[in-house]
């Protein structure tokens, strides 16, 4: 004797698939998926041109990226809050930093300053005296 296909308890009593809509889900009453923003893979790193691209960047509630820009020597961190409110875009600016002991010999790298001895300087003040004093001697000759 075949057994009935027909279950109205879902598939959990009968090896065969039911034909009857479940309220369990497993049948003609699943809700259709939600639209998801597009994650960025954790290992990679994300390009995006300019400020505009990255205030464009989709970022999912309750998490942050950090967006490399094509454009400039920029990178931008991108937050939104668990309920889907973007926090204000923050902005760095990046410089490459070199060790200049271990540098390749055709770099042109500007070398490291050496303090200035300012021994040999004079102020501004000492300056502008010493020029009046010049100017008035100066006068004072062809016064004569």
């Amino acid at each position: 004797m075949a057994y009935n296909s027909f279950n109205p308890y879902g598939n959990s009593y009968n090896m065969y698939p039911t034909t009857a809509p479940s309220s369990y889900g497993n049948g003609y009453y699943q809700q259709a998926p939600q639209p998801v923003a597009p994650q960025a893979p954790m290992d990679g790193i994300i390009w995006v041109q300019g400020e505009v691209g990255a205030r464009a960047y989709p970022v999912q509630p309750g998490k942050m990226a950090i967006l490399m820009d094509s454009e400039d020597s920029k990178f931008y961190i991108k937050a939104v809050d668990i309920y889907g409110m973007p926090a204000p875009l923050r902005k760095f600016r990046f410089t490459e930093e070199t060790d200049p002991q271990k540098l390749p010999e055709h770099s042109q790298a500007m070398p490291v300053q050496q303090p200035v001895d300012t021994s040999n300087y004079i102020t501004k003040e000492e300056l502008e005296k010493r020029l009046n004093e010049r100017i008035d001697e100066r006068i004072n000759e062809l016064m004569k």
